[in-house]
């Protein structure tokens, strides 16, 4: 069973917060050096005007502004240090777990675009794809990765890039040998995902909702599947009620593929997780709680699945 939000709290109070502490330390004193160079920038703009002395002026500019620069490239070092520390210290939080095995994280890394595509989740038109954060290890039976990814298509109307998909995808593998396809897709992107449901019909995919009793998973996802699945054994009532009970209190968007011994999820958001602010203190539970509650509701779904494979 994956930890709660209380456990996490708990950890957080004892372990992430006195280092959030140090860390915001550092945050405040570069803010504090740059502030003062910007200050003495204006002060010698300010002296040039009154004096007439510009030769001056560049004398005095100069050096300050190379300063400046510096520390904005250091302020860039702290950003690129500041997630995978603390990334570091929740997975390490997340290992206590006995079921899962050492988890590896690289900051650079990120799922490749060949398994991305192989979900069949998302149409197959890709201009850009980056993704950072990746994480990998096993639970139970299941070997995972997972990362955040970014991907986006040039507009059909307008010369802009268009977002696919941004968010966490994770990719899992069975150990056994299971013939079934399965497609979670949310119900209010139909009107946009039309090239993926076509796609899914041609190769025989049929929506199989009337199969479900749940009124309200019905309601939310539409469900493709083909006639080798058994809708049942995949679709446990619990698996159901950790999508719809995450849904809810996110509002996230979440997709969900099961292809023979391939699991693929995805889950959308909106903007860059555990991304330090400049301006404001890094001392923060909601900085960290969405990142963890993210990894924790995939690690919950595969050990749910690892039940039934």
């Amino acid at each position: 069973m994956q930890p709660t939000l209380a456990e996490f709290r708990k950890y957080y109070n004892t372990a992430l917060y006195p280092e959030l502490v140090r860390l915001d330390y550092e945050r405040k004193r570069l803010l504090r050096y740059i502030g003062l160079s910007v200050v003495l920038i204006l002060l010698a703009i300010v002296f040039a005007q009154v004096v007439g002395e510009w030769l001056v002026t560049m004398l005095l500019v100069v050096p300050v502004g190379t300063y400046f620069s510096w520390l904005l490239w250091q302020y860039q070092q702290y950003r690129q240090q500041f997630k995978p520390y603390v990334v570091g210290l929740i997975l390490d939080f997340l290992d206590e777990d006995p079921n899962i095995g050492l988890l590896h994280y690289d900051a650079t890394k990120y799922i490749p675009k060949d398994i991305f595509l192989a979900s069949k989740l998302f149409e197959n038109k890709i201009d850009r794809y980056v993704g950072e954060d990746y994480i990998s290890g096993t639970l139970g039976s299941l070997e995972f990765e997972m990362s955040e990814l970014g991907v986006y298509r040039l507009g059909r109307v307008r010369n802009y890039m268009e977002c696919i998909f941004r968010g966490v995808f994770l990719y899992a593998r069975t150990s056994m040998p299971i013939r079934a396809n399965l497609y979670l897709i949310p119900q209010h992107r139909k009107q946009y995902m039309s090239r993926t449901l076509n796609s899914l019909s041609r190769e025989g995919l049929n929506d199989v909702s009337n199969e479900l009793s749940n009124e309200a998973f019905v309601e939310t996802f539409l469900i493709f599947a083909d006639r080798n699945t058994l809708l049942h054994k995949l679709l446990l009532e619990e698996l159901q009620r950790e999508l719809l009970l995450y849904i809810e209190q996110t509002g996230k968007k979440i997709y969900f593929s099961f292809h023979n011994q391939k699991i693929y999820i995805a889950v959308s958001h909106d903007k860059d997780l555990l991304e330090p602010p400049l301006f404001s203190s890094v001392v923060s539970f909601e900085l960290v709680r969405e990142f963890f509650e993210d990894v924790r509701l995939l690690l919950r779904l595969i050990e749910i699945l690892d039940q039934i494979v």
